[in-house]
């Protein structure tokens, strides 16, 4: 008995210490695995919209609940992970760092990266909001959805978040205001 006792004070720190380099591994792993899928998402076709509204149309994933606030937000809820999304956002950024100044971030960004293509802009914002909680903010072409979700759900959900933002058509809406 004397054994598992003596073995038992540095095998719990062992573990410990190992739950917190999973900890930091797996935001590294979030960090690479949005940058790349921000590659990616740049370079598909966008989808086919799902919804129409007003003059508006966008992708949607199935089962998904839309409930209009105003002329330029909606409010998206999918498998209860609720996003906002702005359709008046027609400003172009110079970089990352100006679009981290209009968020108004609490905390400095984990994730921060911007890029361009065709003259289209979209972006990827993720920020610790509260522990374990963070805010991800997906930009495409003057459209922004923001949502807030754990770490791991993050990869996921911003592929979801960038197909709905590169998706929308909002000729008619903004051209009659």
């Amino acid at each position: 008995m004397k054994v598992v006792k003596r073995y038992l004070i540095p095998l719990s720190l062992a573990f410990i210490v190992g739950m917190l380099s999973a900890c930091s591994m797996s935001e590294e792993y979030v960090v690479d695995e949005t940058k790349k899928n921000l590659e990616l998402k740049m370079e598909q076709t966008p989808h086919e919209a799902t919804f129409q509204d007003s003059g508006i149309s966008f992708y949607l994933p199935e089962d998904t609940e839309v409930e209009l606030v105003d002329e330029y937000n909606y409010v998206l809820d999918h498998d209860g992970q609720m996003s906002l999304l702005f359709l008046n956002d027609s400003s172009q950024h110079e970089d990352i760092d100006a679009i981290l100044d209009d968020l108004y971030l609490m905390n400095e960004p984990v994730i921060g990266e911007l890029r361009e293509k065709n003259g289209k802009q979209a972006y990827f914002v993720v920020a610790e909001f509260t522990e374990g909680n963070y805010k991800v903010v997906v930009g495409y072409d003057g459209v922004k959805l923001s949502s807030f979700m754990n770490m791991k759900d993050i990869p996921d959900r911003a592929k979801v978040m960038f197909d709905i933002a590169q998706s929308v058509e909002k000729q008619s809406i903004l051209e009659s205001s």
